[in-house]
């Protein structure tokens, strides 16, 4: 399959979804003074860009499935789709109770079988892979997909373990999956094909922002974005679409005088067929025209081993004292949250179903890993190395039962819980 331009850029791509991710902004009361007295400091803070210099061309990689594999795949996504909106709308691409990356599995019973499958598949391309983790994608008929983004990693942040190559995956890289057919008529996956991949840090960003004409809301706007996640006044809710839009002013400055590195591109796809690249380059697009049609894909995001400063094991050792402990109860929290909702009593009861009489000793970011914090390689605790059937049986009954009543819905009570969860 030969790529395709979208007729979008990535400069008006990200412009337009930068403005959508500003009202994030609405949830945070501050004084300019406050901000502008941590201008002085924080913006002198360390930069750092990590460019990939293995980053792979885009390839249309025919994968391992079959007709009731792709149906079922189809059918769980478009349950786990009803069931997300149980949960409040996310401006970014990620909260504590999301359905999206690392919880994404619970509610894929095929996915245990498509990833065995595959796994040749993806080691001919990646040799070197060490995880393999899953998401999946939804977008609805007349909804727009999201917009544009890349992969960051709190390993950038530190700038000085970064250049060493510490802290983050070296490479980042996604077999995305059709399991809809895929035009431009469609809603179509895009991909910066052109652009560079690459981990700029949020001291990156906001330095090089201050190099372009800024109009003053657009001033304001980087300044409160970037005072908010490097005081941690951010929640965990939030602070993956605070760094998008960052990143995406970044693109919107950065591509507009780039034409030969600004086109977007789409892939005419069949079920079964990926889009292989890297996560560090820029991808997404809110910007092409609304579709009748649906488009469900499913991702097998592959990392290699990641390399931490000595004493840590994850991006989660990064945080200390009163932070670590608030982001361990918050992982724990919504977890508990998203099983007590699809009929657990609480997440005890799925630890005890899933790890027996070891419940106690599991790592709850090292079973599902975690993006947002770091948290990539592989242990013993990783969940889909572990017999998930007693768990899928349940959700085989749940969306049996879904198919029967032909909606979702939950107690006033978990929605009220579920809400408190978003302000963390």
């Amino acid at each position: 399959m030969q790529r395709q331009k979208t007729g979008t850029f990535l400069h008006s791509s990200a412009a337009a979804h930068a403005k959508t991710l500003t009202h994030i902004l609405d949830n945070y009361e501050v004084k300019q003074s406050e901000i502008q007295n941590a201008l002085k400091h924080i913006s002198q803070l360390p930069k750092s860009n990590i460019v990939d210099p293995e980053s792979p061309s885009v390839e249309v990689v025919q994968m391992k499935t079959n007709d009731d594999l792709s149906e079922n795949l189809r059918r769980e996504l478009k349950h786990k789709n009803t069931i997300s909106k149980v949960f409040p709308p996310v401006v970014g691409t990620y909260s504590p109770v999301s359905l999206q990356f690392e919880n994404s599995p619970l509610f894929l019973p095929s996915v245990v079988e498509f990833t065995s499958a595959n796994q040749d598949t993806v080691r001919e391309f990646m040799p070197d892979m060490h995880m393999c983790t899953v998401n999946s994608f939804a977008v609805s008929p007349n909804n727009h997909a999201f917009g544009v983004h890349n992969a960051g990693s709190v390993g950038f942040e530190i700038p000085s373990f970064a250049q060493k190559g510490l802290g983050y995956p070296k490479k980042h890289w996604s077999f995305h999956t059709a399991l809809t057919r895929t035009s431009l008529d469609k809603q179509p996956f895009c991909i910066f094909d052109d652009a560079v991949a690459e981990g700029p840090n949020l001291a990156y960003l906001y330095d090089q922002l201050q190099s372009y004409d800024l109009t003053t809301e657009e001033r304001e706007n980087i300044d409160k974005f970037y005072y908010l996640c490097m005081t941690r006044m951010i929640t965990t809710y939030d602070i993956t679409g605070a760094r998008n839009y960052l990143v995406c002013k970044y693109f919107e400055k950065h591509y507009a005088s780039r034409d030969d590195q600004n086109a977007g591109y789409y892939w005419d796809l069949e079920p079964g067929q990926a889009l292989f690249f890297d996560n560090y380059q820029p991808h997404g697009d809110s910007t092409l025209p609304l579709s009748e049609h649906e488009r469900l894909s499913i991702d097998l995001r592959c990392y290699t081993k990641v390399e931490y400063p000595d004493g840590m094991k994850s991006g989660v050792d990064f945080l200390q004292g009163d932070a670590l402990t608030q982001r361990v109860k918050a992982k724990r929290k919504s977890l508990d949250c998203i099983l007590r909702v699809i009929g657990y009593e609480d997440i005890d009861e799925f630890l005890k179903l899933i790890y027996g009489s070891k419940y106690n000793e599991v790592d709850i970011f090292e079973m599902t890993t975690d993006p947002q914090f770091g948290v990539y390689n592989k242990t013993e605790y990783y969940l889909l190395d572990q017999d998930l059937e007693p768990h899928f049986e349940k959700i085989h009954t749940l969306y049996e039962k879904m198919d029967r009543d032909g909606e979702f819905v939950i107690p006033k009570k978990q929605q009220e819980a579920i809400m408190q969860l978003s302000q963390q």
